[in-house]
């Protein structure tokens, strides 16, 4: 059946695409991973080499590569399918219009994928409950909407459209409810300069970030809620246990607010920002690029441009934080008791999940440049 490019989904297309029921969380690391660093755990991540070269790139937690495989554009983020781990979809960097279908376990990319003309990647995908359907969050062009692209997960195609009720999508979470899709809507309608790599966002005085609750098998808007602060570009997400959504954020206000780019939304129209220093505030930059949480019931945030890794426990209150160059990248190991940071300098560091400490000496490839994203899976 074909489906209109710029219909929303109905019933009918979303039982075509599996039927209700189908999403999850995708997870940072598979279950049943001991406590203890597992010696088949490895992480992917998109990186680039030290001449300006793109990769989508896997390694062992000794800093070992296992592949790293050319790309034509730089990556940002990782789905991992959720019952076939050693498959991954990585997408580019917004306003990227490509993404990949990674094979992890042989190292080799199965296919690429472009989005349509009148569309753009905003770099983040997730799969269905089952790994039947893919979703991506796109910018409808000549609206300047952001769209879901509900994609059959084995050829990919676009079975049908749902509106993210925003503007500039960014990262997707599926619910375990099996019925709702969280999406960051960062707020901001962006193009590329001229025509090259270089991002350029056109709306920033009048951008309206939110994080969307939408029901996936109506398109239907379950729950709105938006940043105290009309500058908070609303970024990555990710899922506590509790059903907490921890929400990442890069302010696009004036630099003389140190806006806490953390914050928490348990319901309702809040999000809710985290109790940090002012001086921490001041070292985070206004910019964080990766969140994750643990089941530990704390959160980990990336702030590459104030080389920090901060804490905290999903009440918004500071565990700890650490001077960390480029920090970008952040997973769960070792069964969810520890995290594992990726940095734009090649580094791999440790931290204890419980209390932010860093339990392991880091490891280091000098060549790549870890991207801001990572997932961890285990070796085929």
């Amino acid at each position: 059946m074909a489906i209109e490019r710029q219909s929303y989904l109905t019933r009918r297309s979303f039982l075509l695409a599996g039927g209700a029921g189908l999403l999850a969380a995708v997870p940072l690391a598979r279950a049943g991973i001991r406590a203890a660093r597992h010696p088949d755990e490895i992480f992917l991540s998109a990186s680039d080499g030290a001449d300006g070269r793109h990769f989508v790139t896997a390694c062992d937690l000794r800093g070992r590569e296992l592949f790293s495989v050319e790309v034509d554009t730089r990556c940002h983020g990782v789905a991992l399918h959720p019952s076939h781990p050693g498959r991954a979809i990585v997408v580019a960097r917004r306003p990227g219009t490509i993404a990949y279908d990674v094979d992890v376990h042989a190292g080799v990319i199965q296919r690429r994928l472009e989005s349509a003309r009148d569309r753009h990647f905003y770099g983040h995908a997730a799969f269905s409950r089952d790994g039947r359907v893919l979703f991506t969050s796109e910018n409808d062009i000549p609206r300047s909407q952001g769209v879901v692209a509900v994609r059959d997960a084995e050829d990919l195609r676009v079975l049908a459209e749902i509106p993210t009720y925003g503007i500039g999508p960014h990262e997707l979470l599926a619910l375990p409810d099996g019925d709702t899709l969280a999406i960051a809507n960062g707020g901001l309608v962006t193009d590329l300069a001229d025509g090259k790599q270089r991002r350029r966002d056109l709306n920033i005085p009048d951008m309206d970030p939110s994080l969307v609750f939408v029901d996936v098998r109506s398109g239907r808007l379950l729950e709105q809620a938006r940043p105290d602060d009309h500058f908070a570009s609303v970024r990555h997400l990710a899922l506590a246990r509790d059903g907490t959504v921890a929400v990442a954020m890069q302010y696009e206000g004036p630099e003389t607010n140190p806006y806490p780019v953390l914050g928490f939304h348990r319901g309702g129209s809040a999000i809710e920002t985290v109790s940090a220093p002012h001086e921490l505030r001041v070292r985070m930059q206004r910019y964080a690029a990766s969140v994750c949480v643990s089941s530990t019931g704390v959160a980990a945030v990336t702030c590459p441009r104030g080389d920090t890794v901060a804490f905290f426990s999903t009440n918004g209150d500071l565990v700890a934080s650490h001077e960390v160059r480029d920090a970008g990248g952040v997973a769960t190991i070792a069964g969810g008791s520890r995290f594992l940071v990726t940095t734009g300098l090649g580094e791999m560091r440790e931290f204890d999940a419980r209390t932010g400490l860093q339990v392991a000496d880091p490891e280091r490839i000098a060549e790549i440049r870890w991207d801001n994203h990572a997932v961890a899976t285990l070796r085929g």
